[in-house]
């Protein structure tokens, strides 16, 4: 696609945009409700595909996958509790959030060279994955955090193309926190139980054993 095509696909896009939300402020128009969900989301999903159609057709556009994705995924997250109301919120956020980390991701598959892309994609994902797990456990969400920010690092070290021996210290020790956190869990649910379990039982036996 032609530079001066971009420009025409972006403009009506900004354009399009403008209007609804000067529309909305004039009160003239009220989005709400399950329609206009979908067709903000439809919207979104357009302009992705326009994106990601550049990207198809010539694999030097790597930079199409980032605004390509994120807007398909921000059709999505909006399309999601449009369509699904009674879905947890954290569901819709970590749509956006693992689509995000994606466009990072293609973008490294598509050009190596951009080892940069490592970094964010991995630490959205893991944002998408604490996400999830904040709703059961703040402590697991964050030994989750750590602990994937920690493989992320690590993938810098390990990938054979890239080999950034000063990865693993930001690793190493963020996976140290991480397992700190996790112990800190297991500590609080499993070890803590178990150790007032045992106390009492040898109080009941010391009991029990100066009667006989």
């Amino acid at each position: 696609m032609k530079p001066s095509s971009w420009r025409i696909v972006v403009g009506g896009l900004l354009l399009v945009m403008g209007a609804l939300a000067l529309l909305q402020n004039l009160n003239v128009l009220n989005y709400g409700g399950q329609i206009w969900g979908l067709f903000f989301a439809l919207i979104f999903i357009a302009g992705g595909v326009i994106f990601l159609s550049a990207l198809v057709s010539n694999r030097t556009n790597w930079w199409a996958a980032i605004p390509g994705i994120i807007l398909v995924g921000l059709g999505i997250t909006i399309a999601v509790p449009a369509i699904f109301p009674a879905i947890p919120d954290w569901v819709s956020g970590g749509i956006f959030l693992v689509s995000i980390g994606a466009a990072f991701w293609v973008v490294y598959f598509m050009s190596p060279q951009n080892w940069w892309a490592i970094i964010p994609g991995g630490t959205l994902i893991t944002l998408a994955v604490v996400s999830a797990l904040g709703s059961y456990s703040s402590f697991a969400s964050g030994g989750a955090f750590f602990i994937g920010l920690a493989i992320t690092f690590a993938l810098l070290a390990l990938i054979p193309s890239i080999r950034m021996k000063w990865a693993w210290i930001p690793a190493g020790i963020l996976a140290v926190i991480g397992l700190l956190l996790f112990f800190s869990v297991f500590a609080a649910s499993i070890i803590w139980p178990i150790l007032l379990i045992v106390v009492g039982v040898y109080f009941i036996y010391r009991s029990f054993r100066h009667r006989w």
